[in-house]
């Protein structure tokens, strides 16, 4: 990362992981190719779009969550490959969280 104080700051809202289905479609597909894991599987489950992980609004297997769900390491894997910077991604990210929380419309 460039600066190891950038980091994305969750709100612990829920929203992306109310979303997955979206992710799933449209996201994910992109980074696999992008990095090239064409084997690679959507790593969760969801039950209506919602992953199964979600317990009371909060991921219970955070500590071993897949990467997909870790927004530092995704921002640095990006950073490597196409240079953008952490500070545009975690513009993009606010952006994307507020599409999730229903803030924007698709």
């Amino acid at each position: 990362m460039e600066n190891n104080q950038l980091t994305f700051r969750c709100r612990q809202c829920g929203a992306c992981c109310r979303n997955l289905d979206f992710y799933k479609e449209n996201v994910f597909p992109k980074i696999k190719e992008m990095f090239g894991y064409d084997d690679l599987k959507f790593p969760l489950k969801t039950i209506g779009g919602v992953c199964e992980h979600l317990k009371d609004n909060k991921c219970d297997i955070y500590a071993d969550r897949p990467f997909f769900c870790n927004t530092n390491i995704v921002f640095e894997m990006i950073n490597r490959k196409l240079g953008i910077s952490i500070e545009h991604l975690l513009k993009l990210q606010e952006y994307s969280c507020a599409l999730n929380r229903g803030e924007i419309n698709r």
